[in-house]
């Protein structure tokens, strides 16, 4: 009902959440989920796979905060996300990301998401892969991107 009064198409859907740190744990969720799915993996029935470790999610040196605690509530610790730089409009650099991506393969990791951020809580900065289809084909290594703030929120 509240997706048609602002013009939404039928059929869309969406969750209202109290901030930042809700949206961000709902589509890390969702993409954690889905990623493991995809490798016929049940979060919801076996709980986390054994070497946890080398599942990773990036997000830029600017994003949420709570994308680092979030990691940690579920059960995957700080130390798997690593941070993208940032170019001089605050944004993740693509580039970086793209050495980030080659290196975590490199290192036999798993990307399980790629955070894009729709306007950084300071700067505004809106993630150019998050807008830029052509970036995000470039950058899609079987992950998930999630874009908090943005329409959909999350995968």
């Amino acid at each position: 009902m509240a997706a048609r009064r602002v013009g939404f198409p039928a059929g869309d859907a969406g969750v209202f959440t109290s901030g930042g740190t809700q949206s961000n744990l709902m589509g890390l969720m969702l993409a954690r989920d889905a990623f493991f799915a995809r490798q016929g993996h049940s979060i919801q029935q076996d709980g986390l796979p054994g070497d946890i470790r080398k599942y990773k999610v990036l997000c830029s040196e600017n994003a949420h905060f709570s994308v680092q605690k979030n990691m940690a509530l579920m059960g995957l610790g700080y130390r798997s996300v690593t941070l993208v730089k940032t170019d001089e409009f605050a944004r993740m650099d693509v580039s970086d990301l793209q050495a980030k991506i080659a290196q975590a393969q490199a290192n036999g990791e798993q990307i399980m998401a790629i955070v894009a951020t729709a306007g950084t809580t300071d700067a505004g900065a809106i993630d150019r892969c998050a807008t830029s289809p052509v970036s995000l084909r470039n950058i899609r290594s079987g992950c998930t991107l999630t874009q908090p703030g943005r329409r959909p929120a999350a995968v």
